[in-house]
């Protein structure tokens, strides 16, 4: 009967140690996958499919990328099929193609999803076509789902006599390299100066160097998590490159021009966001931009924007309930601007702007008060003052005037017949 116990208690703690780990296992699951997978299966002629991606309280995960967000994964196993892992805390996506010109409406999602894009002729309107999505919880795809692997972008910005920027990055202190061979992989440069690169999550440190002369080189560099911008300083006494990190891009302007503003009534803290169009890339990383700082003697906002920028938007600073902010400002030339902002909304919810830049013809030449209204005062110019009966005697007096004339010129005529006969 003991031997029996002791058995039953043996299987008993074998169930119960498979039970934990079964749960232990799921959890690291659960843990892992802390993303939603979107599959699309777009039209022909689209091509490179992207994501844009953002969630109800305003945050988007791709803001740093610019429109139009992330690319996506050509799934090599399913014809026609494109993947993208977001983070799970987004909640809307437009799937979008051919650098953003051809787009989806936006689709609510909030787990694993299979698109499928297609193209289809306007039920209101047949000689125009429309873009028609139809959504599945259910796998269309073939096979097991693409691994996920949780990855970050690493922005640089180089001394300007560097010819270019790559970047070697490693697990520490494990020891596992992202590259197989020094001097690891060369970042993209964008048009704003910076350079940038994704790399896994689990990589916590890197070298930034110059993978022209791969001996110029930053000192070891402990980055975080989450996206980083690395802003490559001076040369140390050991000839390496000291860094400074930030977890937003710092603005750095080397020839830039000034923005001067006037806002409406009630935007106590307004902001500004800033882009190059039509390539996207923004200036801040986070909507709805930087806040703009109130300089006493213009009695205006001011901001110093780089000479790459050349569409900005204004807004009030609220997101969500309460936002308002401007339609898209084109600022042609990167020269001083002047903007005054309407004081009330147009038919779209959006506020207009007066745009005036260094060199335009400025409105308000005519300073107010040279020609006033009610300098004439009413009645100096009456309708009546003319009387009716003096307008007739003027018109008599033209007419015999005429008359002279026309006499004149036939006696002038007859008198030199005359003579020559």
């Amino acid at each position: 009967m003991e031997k029996l116990s002791k058995v039953l208690l043996s299987i008993m703690f074998l169930f119960l140690t498979l039970f934990v780990v079964n749960l232990t296992v799921q959890a690291e699951e659960t843990t892992e996958i802390d993303a939603i997978l979107i599959y699309a299966h777009v039209p022909e002629g689209w091509e490179n499919p992207h994501v844009w991606t953002w969630n109800e309280a305003g945050d988007s995960a791709y803001a740093h990328l610019g429109w139009p967000g992330k690319a996506m994964v050509e799934d090599e196993a399913n014809e026609g099929w494109y993947y993208l892992y977001i983070p799970s805390n987004m909640e809307n996506i437009i799937v979008n193609a051919n650098e953003g010109s051809v787009q989806t409406d936006v689709i609510a999602v909030s787990e694993n999803v299979w698109l499928s894009v297609t193209i289809d002729v306007d039920p209101e309107d047949a000689e125009e076509t429309i873009v028609v999505v139809d959504e599945s919880t259910v796998q269309l795809t073939t096979g097991d789902l693409p691994e996920y692997i949780p990855t970050k972008y690493v922005y640089a910005y180089v001394p300007i006599d560097w010819d270019t920027a790559g970047i070697w990055a490693w697990e520490h202190p494990a020891g596992v390299n992202v590259f197989p061979n020094w001097p690891g992989a060369e970042m993209e440069l964008l048009s704003d100066g910076w350079f940038r690169i994704e790399i896994p999550v689990a990589a916590n440190r890197i070298i930034i160097n110059d993978m022209g002369d791969p001996t110029i080189q930053t000192v070891d560099i402990d980055i975080p998590d989450t996206n980083v911008y690395v802003l490559v300083g001076d040369e140390n006494e050991d000839g390496k490159f000291e860094v400074t990190l930030h977890d937003t891009k710092p603005v750095i302007i080397e020839g830039g021009f000034t923005v001067t503003i006037t806002v409406p009534e009630g935007w106590s803290e307004p902001r500004v966001w800033a882009w190059s169009h039509p390539d996207g890339t923004n200036l801040f990383t986070t909507w709805p931009g930087e806040v703009l700082e109130f300089d006493e003697e213009a009695n205006a906002y001011v901001i110093i924007l780089p000479e790459w920028i050349n569409r900005i938007i204004i807004n009030n600073g609220i997101v969500g309930e309460g936002a308002a902010q401007t339609v898209d400002l084109e600022l042609i030339n990167p020269v001083d601007t002047v903007i005054v902002v309407s004081n009330e909304p147009d038919n779209d919810g959006k506020f207009t702007a007066t745009i005036v830049q260094e060199g335009d013809d400025e409105p308000g030449d005519d300073e107010p008060g040279d020609d006033e209204p009610g300098d004439d005062e009413p009645g100096d110019d009456d309708p009546g003052d003319d009387d009716p009966a003096d307008e007739e005697s003027n018109n008599v007096v033209m007419i015999v005037a005429i008359v002279v004339v026309a006499l004149g010129a036939i006696t002038t005529g007859a008198l030199y017949f005359v003579k020559r006969s």
